[in-house]
């Protein structure tokens, strides 16, 4: 590719310049690419962006190619600091966009990667879109922009809720909230002996068989009431400070009697089973709170600690075949229980009073 020049226009916007200028949107690829979102083999994020819709991409380059087509939406980029402005004059906002001539692209889409794919495919020639751009090497900052950009569109929650922990950027607390625990899934998940290796279904990891967010509420309910509290600092001030690896810890010894106890059933999608039904790992991290409150705070837990209460509770259990007797008459069976408060409270209660 050789070297580009667009007419530009600098805006500054705080501490941080954009960029305005027109493009050929199917030249954009030319000069940017789409950094889809990965894990590598030591379960390090990398990239950001959705898996692509080829049906919504084929919808978009549809009505592109119709004759009173119109794309107000502006497509967002990030260049690294290869890519130049030059200014007309000092005291000017007004100038050229230099994007250097190379094998390997300068800039990554953080918003409008459907619609750049779709207008990479239309027969017109001629379509020009208004892009914003901004400069930065940093890759926190492209996936903060990312979530910024993005956080009003209906992206998936998954998606979202694995690059929060990536970023350093003031996000709503109820995405905040979900900082720590994914935090804690990303180490759970990726680590070969953990018992949640793999097992934890996230945007990079769709083939997982407990859902993430059914983790981040029990998470969650530890951290802000439970054993995991005494690993954060300053919670309530919202500076969250954490020992993750404490966490973990105590998170590798509990589930792992569990996985160890139950390990069939630790097998098994939630359709077939409880266990790693919403229900029963909601109630389930409750009976990890009373055991810890019944065997007392100790610096260092291990699975030992746990399996023999799990394994006396086992008896009492039916994951994934009979009925659970809840007593006063409530018999259910045993893939009846479903993911709403009520039968998740009542499952937990039961559990509790049997350890």
């Amino acid at each position: 590719m050789s070297t580009l020049k667009y007419p530009a226009l600098q805006v500054k916007q705080g501490n941080k310049i954009i960029y305005t200028f027109t493009a050929n949107g199917k030249h954009i690829l030319d000069f940017a690419s789409i950094s889809r979102i990965k894990r590598n083999e030591e379960g390090t994020l990398e990239g950001y962006q959705r898996i692509t819709v080829s049906k919504h991409i084929d919808d978009i380059a549809n009505y592109l190619d119709s004759d009173d087509a119109i794309l107000t939406n502006s497509i967002v980029i990030c260049f690294d600091d290869h890519v130049k402005f030059e200014p007309l004059d000092e005291a000017s906002g007004f100038g050229h966009l230099i994007i250097p001539g190379s094998e390997e692209k300068n800039g990554w889409i953080v918003d409008g990667q459907q619609r750049v794919t779709a207008l990479s495919q239309i027969q017109k020639d001629d379509f020009n879109v208004v892009v914003n751009a901004f400069i930065t090497n940093d890759a926190h900052e492209q996936k903060e922009q990312f979530i910024l950009v993005n956080n009003t569109k209906p992206l998936p929650k998954s998606l979202i809720y694995e690059l929060i922990p990536d970023v350093d950027v003031e996000v709503p607390k109820a995405l905040a909230d979900k900082r720590i625990p994914m935090l804690l899934i990303q180490e759970l998940n990726s680590r070969k002996d953990s018992p949640f290796y793999k097992k934890i279904k996230t945007h990079t990891n769709p083939d997982g068989i407990i859902k993430d967010n059914t983790l981040i509420k029990a998470f969650n309910h530890s951290i802000n009431d439970g054993i995991l509290f005494n690993y954060t600092a300053n919670i309530i001030t919202g500076n969250m400070e954490a020992d993750i690896e404490g966490m973990v810890s105590i998170l590798y010894a509990y589930w792992g009697a569990v996985s160890q106890v139950f390990k069939d059933d630790w097998k098994l999608q939630p359709t077939k089973t409880r266990l790693t039904h919403g229900a029963g790992i909601i109630g389930l991290s409750f009976v990890m709170e009373e055991l810890i409150h019944q065997i007392g705070e100790k610096e260092f837990y291990i699975a030992q600690d746990f399996l023999p209460h799990i394994e006396n509770l086992a008896e009492k259990c039916s994951w994934s075949s009979g009925q659970w007797d809840f007593g006063n008459g409530v018999v259910r069976e045993a893939l009846e229980i479903q993911n709403i408060n009520k039968d998740i409270s009542m499952l937990a209660q039961y559990l509790m009073s049997n350890i």
